[in-house]
């Protein structure tokens, strides 16, 4: 009898082991699996990334070719000249190209280029608000009012303080005259407008 429990026992053992040792290749199977189906998962959204990546590439050339269409050779040359002549008054400006302003649904006509300073765009008001299709009012105080639908912008020239329907703003960048023309800080303009800049 303790033989035939031993062997009982014994067989129980092997049993167990070969169980144990079938259960460890169905977990390394199934992990194998999933790897693969991560990494096909990983694939194929790279791939859909790379390829909505190209596409906004596309719309881009397309979109600034619509623009740069909008100007005469002649009215491009002036728009260059105009920057070099920013740049040489102020070594703090960058003039940026007329195809780098990009608008959904707007257009945006230069004839003096938008300019980074101190790492803010400002852009031409004049250009800005018709692109908006805003109203611009000037007075003899240096004040620059803007006016779309139900908000009002009032800027003062050389001034951090703007006003939006009466209530005071501090701008981190100052509406300013530049190459004879009044610069105002793009982002505020825009989001003020509740446009979406990025």
């Amino acid at each position: 009898m303790k033989k035939f429990c031993f062997i009982l026992v014994l067989a129980l053992m092997v049993s167990s082991v070969t169980v144990f040792a079938d259960s460890a290749e169905n977990v390394t199977a199934n992990a194998t699996a999933k790897n693969q189906i991560v990494q096909t998962a990983n694939s194929n959204y790279k791939e859909a990334i790379a390829a909505e990546k190209e596409a906004l590439k596309q719309l881009r050339y397309e979109r600034k070719q619509q623009i740069l269409a909008q100007y005469t050779a002649e009215e491009l040359a002036a728009v260059t000249e105009a920057g070099e002549s920013i740049e040489a008054e102020d070594p703090m400006a960058t003039a940026l190209d007329v195809d780098s302003i990009l608008s959904d649904g707007m257009n945006f006509k230069f004839d003096t280029p938008p300019v980074i300073k101190g790492n803010r765009t400002l852009i031409p008001v004049r250009a800005i608000t018709k692109g908006l299709g805003a109203e611009l009012y000037w007075d003899q105080q240096d004040q620059i009012t803007i006016t779309k639908g139900s908000i009002t912008i009032i800027l003062t020239l050389g001034s951090n303080i703007a006003y939006v329907n009466g209530e005071e703003v501090v701008l981190d960048s100052k509406a300013s005259i530049t190459n004879n023309r009044t610069y105002v800080p793009m982002r505020f303009i825009m989001e003020t407008f509740k446009m979406k800049v990025t």
